[in-house]
Protein backbone atom coordinates (compact mmCIF):
# COMPACT_ATOMS: atom_id res chain seq x y z
CA UNK A 1 0.00 0.00 0.00
CA UNK A 2 1.50 3.50 -0.56
CA UNK A 3 0.58 5.80 1.41
CA UNK A 4 1.33 9.71 1.68
CA UNK A 5 1.16 9.64 5.98
CA UNK A 6 2.55 6.60 6.84
CA UNK A 7 2.41 4.96 10.69
CA UNK A 8 4.66 6.03 13.07
CA UNK A 9 6.38 2.79 12.73
CA UNK A 10 6.81 2.61 8.84
CA UNK A 11 9.96 2.22 7.96
CA UNK A 12 9.56 2.43 4.06
CA UNK A 13 7.74 5.37 2.35
CA UNK A 14 6.86 4.97 -1.71
CA UNK A 15 6.05 8.64 -3.67
CA UNK A 16 3.23 8.20 -6.11
CA UNK A 17 3.89 10.46 -8.92
CA UNK A 18 2.13 11.50 -11.79
CA UNK A 19 0.27 14.17 -13.98
CA UNK A 20 -2.47 16.34 -12.48
CA UNK A 21 -4.05 15.91 -16.13
CA UNK A 22 -4.48 12.16 -15.68
CA UNK A 23 -7.69 13.17 -13.73
CA UNK A 24 -9.35 14.39 -16.41
CA UNK A 25 -8.13 12.78 -19.15
CA UNK A 26 -10.32 11.05 -21.38
CA UNK A 27 -8.16 7.69 -21.27
CA UNK A 28 -9.33 7.19 -18.18
CA UNK A 29 -13.24 7.10 -17.34
CA UNK A 30 -15.25 6.47 -14.60
CA UNK A 31 -15.18 7.03 -10.60
CA UNK A 32 -13.52 3.78 -9.81
CA UNK A 33 -10.32 3.08 -12.05
CA UNK A 34 -8.49 0.43 -11.52
CA UNK A 35 -4.90 0.46 -10.84
CA UNK A 36 -3.81 -1.64 -14.11
CA UNK A 37 -5.47 0.83 -16.02
CA UNK A 38 -3.69 4.56 -14.23
CA UNK A 39 -0.51 2.75 -13.18
CA UNK A 40 0.69 3.08 -16.82
CA UNK A 41 0.83 7.10 -16.36
CA UNK A 42 2.70 6.75 -13.03
CA UNK A 43 6.03 6.72 -11.01
CA UNK A 44 6.98 5.12 -7.79
CA UNK A 45 9.86 6.53 -5.88
CA UNK A 46 11.35 4.45 -3.21
CA UNK A 47 12.68 6.20 -0.28
CA UNK A 48 13.67 3.27 1.73
CA UNK A 49 17.84 3.94 1.08
CA UNK A 50 17.32 7.41 2.40
CA UNK A 51 16.61 9.09 6.05
CA UNK A 52 14.40 11.71 4.87
CA UNK A 53 14.22 15.11 7.18
CA UNK A 54 11.01 16.69 7.04
CA UNK A 55 8.98 16.82 4.61
CA UNK A 56 9.39 16.89 0.85
CA UNK A 57 8.05 20.64 -0.70
CA UNK A 58 6.47 20.10 -4.01
CA UNK A 59 6.62 23.77 -5.99
CA UNK A 60 5.72 23.62 -9.93
CA UNK A 61 7.50 20.88 -11.38
CA UNK A 62 9.88 20.28 -8.76
CA UNK A 63 10.23 18.20 -5.40
CA UNK A 64 12.70 18.89 -2.86
CA UNK A 65 13.29 17.25 0.29
CA UNK A 66 16.69 16.60 2.47
CA UNK A 67 18.38 13.42 3.57
CA UNK A 68 21.16 12.45 5.95
CA UNK A 69 22.99 8.88 5.06
CA UNK A 70 22.37 6.20 7.68
CA UNK A 71 25.10 7.80 10.13
CA UNK A 72 23.42 11.31 9.82
CA UNK A 73 27.11 13.49 9.37
CA UNK A 74 25.88 13.90 5.78
CA UNK A 75 22.82 15.95 4.81
CA UNK A 76 22.23 16.68 1.33
CA UNK A 77 19.59 19.26 -0.24
CA UNK A 78 17.93 16.89 -3.12
CA UNK A 79 15.69 18.31 -6.23
CA UNK A 80 13.99 16.19 -8.74
CA UNK A 81 12.59 17.99 -12.10
CA UNK A 82 9.98 17.19 -14.00
CA UNK A 83 10.36 19.87 -16.37
CA UNK A 84 10.38 18.64 -20.05
CA UNK A 85 13.70 20.57 -21.19
CA UNK A 86 15.81 20.17 -18.04
CA UNK A 87 19.61 21.37 -17.41
CA UNK A 88 20.70 18.82 -15.66
CA UNK A 89 20.35 14.86 -17.00
CA UNK A 90 21.18 13.05 -14.36
CA UNK A 91 18.39 10.39 -13.41
CA UNK A 92 19.04 7.39 -11.10
CA UNK A 93 16.38 4.96 -12.09
CA UNK A 94 17.30 2.54 -8.88
CA UNK A 95 15.53 5.02 -7.13
CA UNK A 96 12.27 4.43 -9.06
CA UNK A 97 10.42 1.29 -8.42
CA UNK A 98 8.24 1.72 -10.98
CA UNK A 99 7.59 3.49 -13.63
CA UNK A 100 4.93 3.64 -16.01
CA UNK A 101 5.29 2.21 -19.79
CA UNK A 102 3.22 5.53 -20.93
CA UNK A 103 4.41 8.26 -18.44
CA UNK A 104 5.09 11.37 -19.53
CA UNK A 105 7.22 12.67 -16.73
CA UNK A 106 11.39 12.31 -17.35
CA UNK A 107 12.50 13.03 -13.98
CA UNK A 108 16.36 14.53 -13.43
CA UNK A 109 17.66 14.88 -9.86
CA UNK A 110 20.22 16.83 -8.44
CA UNK A 111 22.20 16.70 -4.65
CA UNK A 112 23.86 19.25 -2.87
CA UNK A 113 25.81 18.51 0.37
CA UNK A 114 25.34 20.63 3.55
CA UNK A 115 26.21 21.31 6.64
CA UNK A 116 23.18 19.79 8.96
CA UNK A 117 24.82 21.75 12.05
CA UNK A 118 26.05 25.49 12.19
CA UNK A 119 29.18 24.95 14.02
CA UNK A 120 29.25 28.95 15.49
CA UNK A 121 25.59 28.45 17.20
CA UNK A 122 24.89 25.06 17.24
CA UNK A 123 22.25 24.77 15.34
CA UNK A 124 20.50 21.83 13.87
CA UNK A 125 18.84 21.88 10.26
CA UNK A 126 15.48 20.93 10.98
CA UNK A 127 13.76 20.75 7.67
CA UNK A 128 13.19 22.78 4.30
CA UNK A 129 10.48 24.94 2.95
CA UNK A 130 10.07 26.33 -0.87
CA UNK A 131 9.13 29.10 -3.26
CA UNK A 132 9.49 28.96 -7.10
CA UNK A 133 12.69 30.76 -6.76
CA UNK A 134 14.02 30.42 -2.80
CA UNK A 135 14.82 27.31 -0.91
CA UNK A 136 14.66 28.22 3.52
CA UNK A 137 16.25 25.91 5.58
CA UNK A 138 15.00 25.68 8.82
CA UNK A 139 17.11 25.40 11.44
CA UNK A 140 16.56 24.57 15.82
CA UNK A 141 18.89 25.78 18.01
CA UNK A 142 20.55 22.86 20.43
CA UNK A 143 21.42 23.95 23.54
CA UNK A 144 24.78 23.18 24.76
CA UNK A 145 24.87 22.38 28.23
Amino acid sequence: MLSARPSPNAKVVNWMIFLERLFISSQLRGVNVEWNDWCQFVLVRNTSGTHILGRPSVVGARILYLDQDLNGTETRINAINFAPHSDSAQTSRAMWDFVGNRSLLVPTETKRDISSVNERDGSKLLDLRATEDNIVLLYVRVQVC
